[in-house]
């Protein structure tokens, strides 16, 4: 590759970047309208009133953020490390001041990515095996949502869960796999 394709290269990735976080941004400020608009133009018959709104906004970013969370988690980069074999390959077929550079190379501290694995590994097989218990669970979780002084509408606060939670992830994984990406690349460089 010569410099102008790796600068171009570069600005397509830097455009990826700018939709991603437009797309986040989107959808949070979509959510967030939603939300302040539903105590105004419900037919609960529910008083609008600012604390209401915080109160069901601050729920969402809670779940948003750990559905960021999961998502960060699964979109996490493996880091191929150089084997025994590559480096001796590698070895062989450079000159010597080469071979100074390829053996003093640090390593990459996979430690995120090994606990990334293994916890995505770990909710998934969780999440599999208790999948016919994951509507009681929106319902008990929307039933305690919807007894906070915000709102006493349950359908409400279980869409409130759904979209965020949904919105967080895909956020989370998103930007993970295309803004950590391309750090953790110029890192390693």
């Amino acid at each position: 590759m010569n410099l102008e394709e790796i600068r171009e290269a570069e600005s397509k990735s830097d455009r990826d970047i700018k939709r991603i976080l437009l797309y986040c941004g989107c959808a949070l400020f979509v959510g967030s309208v939603v939300v302040f608009l539903r105590p105004i133009l419900g037919t609960s018959g529910s008083k609008f009133t600012y604390f209401q709104a915080t109160g069901a906004l601050l729920w969402a970013l809670g779940v948003m953020g750990l559905g960021f969370l999961v998502g960060f988690l699964f979109g996490i980069p493996k880091v191929l490390q150089n084997t025994a074999q590559n480096v001796a390959s590698e070895i062989q077929s450079t000159s010597p001041s080469v071979i100074h550079n390829v053996s003093s190379r640090l390593k990459v501290n996979t430690n995120l990515e090994e606990i990334s694995d293994w916890l995505t590994k770990l909710r998934v097989g969780a999440t599999l095996t208790q999948l016919v218990r994951l509507p009681d669970a929106l319902k008990a979780f929307a039933a305690f949502v919807a007894g906070t002084p915000y709102s006493s509408d349950q359908s409400f606060a279980a869409s409130l869960i759904i979209y965020f939670s949904v919105t967080g992830f895909l956020s989370g994984y998103l930007v993970t796999r295309t803004y950590f990406t391309v750090v953790f690349g110029r890192a390693d460089n």
